[in-house]
């Protein structure tokens, strides 16, 4: 967007920098510009030479990482750039806090599917490290559900029953005590407005095959990004994560780009 010469970044991790990279991935040294803006708190700086700027990218007021940026193309349009420049910034800070998050929370979630694969059942898991599966359960920020599916005498799918749900489940839905009731009656009408929804999870159901999948639930209004598994038959683990904000940041983005051809 803005063809400078030279861009490095320098990632920050709870108040620890890391190793500052250029453009094409090679670590270099932080230069001078860098280490004095870290040190404040404003969004951006001009470089001394005039030509380029710091950007600040942050969440919730935590410092996530510098970009620096030197040699524009036109620096004399540097101004021009910074409007846009922020915006990059803020679209930034939401994708790496995502990143981080689901990095953390897809290493434990790795964790929980191999001792279910070793155990074949979430039930002995659960039973041989009930403490640290419990809090993951409880504390972690995705939805995280577990269900039976229900079949008609024809062996198709007419509804699942919810077996067990963690709090992010109700902070998500605004939903309680949903454990033993059915999904058509936690959300009516959802067969005809989400079949898709019964297609996946009656597969996984069945197969044992995991999948992941991404869909707009219609009854809460939010994207979603949904991991299926198996603990055991005609049952199945859902963990959905709301991907409403980087939705809204990619067409934030593809706007931004679009006005700016």
């Amino acid at each position: 967007l803005f063809s400078p010469r030279e861009i490095n970044f320098l990632p920050v991790t709870d108040g620890r920098t890391g190793t500052c990279i250029s453009h094409n991935g090679q670590s270099v040294q932080r230069n001078d510009e860098i280490s004095r803006f870290l040190s404040g708190h404003d969004d951006y700086s001009v470089t001394r030479t005039g030509e380029g700027f710091c950007l600040r990218i942050r969440r919730d007021n935590s410092t996530l990482g510098i970009l620096y940026l030197e040699g524009l193309a036109m620096p004399e349009y540097l101004q021009n750039y910074l409007d846009p420049g922020l915006f990059i910034a803020r679209v930034c800070g939401l994708a790496i806090t995502n990143a981080r998050i689901y990095e953390q929370l897809n290493d434990s979630i790795e964790a929980l599917n191999n001792e279910i694969a070793k155990r074949k059942t979430i039930e002995l898991a659960l039973r041989e490290s009930e403490e640290h599966y419990r809090s993951l359960f409880e504390n972690m920020l995705e939805v995280f559900a577990y269900f039976q599916i229900l079949y008609d005498a024809d062996n198709f799918p007419t509804d699942w029953i919810y077996l067990n749900v963690n709090e992010s489940f109700d902070r998500l839905t605004g939903l309680t005590g949903v454990k033993g009731k059915r999904a058509t009656e936690v959300f009516p009408g959802i067969r005809e407005r989400s079949p898709e929804l019964f297609e996946i999870y009656s597969r996984v159901a069945l197969t044992g095959i995991p999948e992941t999948f991404e869909t707009f639930f219609s009854h809460l209004n939010i994207w979603l990004r949904i991991s299926v598994y198996q603990p055991k038959e005609e049952h199945f683990v859902a963990v959905f994560e709301n991907i409403s904000d980087r939705k809204q940041a990619e067409e934030e983005l593809k706007k931004l780009v679009r006005d700016t051809e």
